[in-house]
This record gives C-alpha cells, sequence and structure tokens, in this order.
C-alpha cells in the first residue's frame, strides 16, 4: 500500500518473454499503470503500455535515460536522473489526484463541460479600465489562474529564478492533459501598444516559452496575454510546443468547452507551417 493505493508490481510476476495471461489480467483490473522507462527492457515496457492504452488505462512514466518515444503519447512523463526515481513524487501526487482514462487514440476528441465564466470577462474589463494602477500585471495573473480553476484544472505556481526561463504557474486540467502527456506551462502576459508592438512582443515571448519547455518535462506551454487594442491581435508565432491566447479567447473557448480541440488544431497548424518553413 502507497499514498492510499492498492500496488501490484509485474515484477512479482512470473514474466517471460511474452507477456501472460496473468499480466494482461493485471493490467485490465488496474485503475492506472506507472512504469520507469530506462534502457533496459524498454521494448517489453512499451509493449505493456501499448496493451494499457489499448484498455483505456491512465499511465504515469518516469524517464530516466534517453529520450522519449512517440508512442508514449497520452501519457503523463516525468523525466528525472537515474536512481532518483523518487524526484518524481509530487508529479505522481497530481496525476492521482487528476488522471482519468484517456480518450481512445483514434477518437474525435470529446466536448469538454462548460463554464460560466462571465464574471472572468467582467474582470477583465475591470482591469482593462486602468483601475488596477501598477498591479495589474499581478491582478491579470491571478485573473488568469483563477480562470483556469474555475474550469476544473490543478493550478500550482512556479519560482523560477529571474535567470532562468520562467513561467507562472503549472497547469492540469484533464481537457488537455493527456494531449500534452501532462501538465501545461503557463505565461500571463500584459503586451500593450500598437497591434504591431503586440505582435512583436509576443513572438519573444514565446521564444522564450519554447526555451523553458525544452528545460522542462513538458510538451506544451501556453503564452496567455492582455491587450489594449479594439481588436484581437493575430497568434502569428506558435509552434506545436508553444501557443498563445488572448484572455478573452481563453475564456471564450474554455465557456464553450473548446479548449482541447482548439489546441489540437492549433498545433497541426503549427507543425504545418513549420514543415513549410524548413
Amino acid at each position: 500500500m502507497a499514498r492510499g493505493i492498492a500496488v501490484t508490481s509485474a515484477h512479482s510476476l512470473n514474466v517471460g518473454s511474452a507477456i501472460t495471461p496473468e499480466l494482461l489480467k493485471l493490467i485490465a483490473a488496474s485503475d492506472f499503470v506507472a512504469m520507469v522507462l530506462s534502457g533496459r527492457g524498454r521494448d517489453s515496457i512499451m509493449y505493456e503500455l501499448g496493451i494499457a492504452r489499448s484498455l483505456g488505462k491512465a499511465a504515469f512514466i518516469v524517464l530516466t535515460e534517453g529520450a522519449a518515444p512517440n508512442e508514449i503519447s497520452g501519457a503523463y512523463l516525468r523525466a528525472v536522473e537515474d536512481r532518483r526515481v523518487a524526484d518524481a513524487g509530487d508529479d505522481l501526487d497530481r496525476f492521482l489526484r487528476n488522471a482519468k482514462a484517456p480518450p481512445a487514440i483514434l477518437a474525435d476528441v470529446p466536448d469538454a463541460r462548460t463554464v460560466d465564466l462571465s464574471w472572468a470577462s467582467r474582470e477583465l474589463q475591470h482591469l482593462r479600465s486602468g483601475a488596477a494602477g501598477n498591479s495589474r500585471a499581478e491582478i491579470f495573473e491571478d485573473l488568469i489562474k483563477r480562470i483556469f480553476e474555475s474550469a476544473g484544472a490543478d493550478v500550482t505556481a512556479t519560482d523560477a529564478p529571474r535567470n532562468e526561463p520562467q513561467v507562472d504557474f503549472v497547469v492540469w486540467l484533464n481537457e488537455i492533459a493527456f494531449e500534452a502527456g501532462g501538465p501545461v506551462l503557463v505565461e500571463c502576459k500584459l503586451l500593450r501598444g500598437g497591434s504591431g508592438s503586440v505582435i512583436k512582443n509576443a513572438e519573444a515571448y514565446v521564444k522564450r516559452l519554447t526555451r523553458a519547455v525544452e528545460a522542462s518535462d513538458a510538451s506544451l506551454a501556453l503564452l496567455v496575454f492582455d491587450h489594449d487594442r479594439s481588436h484581437t491581435p493575430p497568434s502569428l508565432f506558435e509552434t506545436p510546443q508553444v501557443l498563445s491566447f488572448s484572455a478573452e479567447d481563453l475564456i471564450s473557448t474554455l465557456e464553450g468547452g473548446r479548449l482541447e480541440k482548439e489546441i489540437l488544431k492549433r498545433r497541426r497548424r503549427a507543425a504545418f507551417v513549420r514543415g513549410d518553413a524548413e
């Protein structure tokens, strides 16, 4: 018994070169699977993961060696140094609080639950009126945090040193967790000036967030920004790893339960544009 859950290890079974009925029964009866992926026995572990995935089981994977294979899409991934698997404890706790079975691999993305965020739209307009003064950045960050929490997200503030690529918080939202392979990095910014200035600054922050993603275990980051334009500036600088949402776009997509579909669409579009550029 660990963390209040009953745990059975495949190592306690008589497992040979082929997966056994006993192991199949174990995977089928489990609520989720957790695996350590190293250089040893990787093929058999990936095969077992594929079976768990086909049975609709949520998966938590600790990577101790090598690059993450493409086949783990839809699993929560945490990379640690070899022999320091215990460092993934906080991530495992977050997984246990939030994990649910992923959608079928080829299934259409289901509509997420809708949520009333009319209060957030009112607070955003109040913030734009200038009433917050010099505290606007902090108030905006808190507003975005509460928006995600109202949509059912688990939000954890970060405390990165100022000389490192920094994000404001880490978000686990079930609707996007399995597309992103775990939680999402979020950075909040107030972008002011003409549309050209907003777009140029957004490009700089997307590049910075790309470095933050590359230095972390995350595969997706969101730049959530506010602006003072009459119309929302277009999101021209996106990559499959970093997407940008204006605050009103984030509110609208969460209210309509469309965030996962929007993220899927934008990541595919960004990958296509990037491929053309290369």
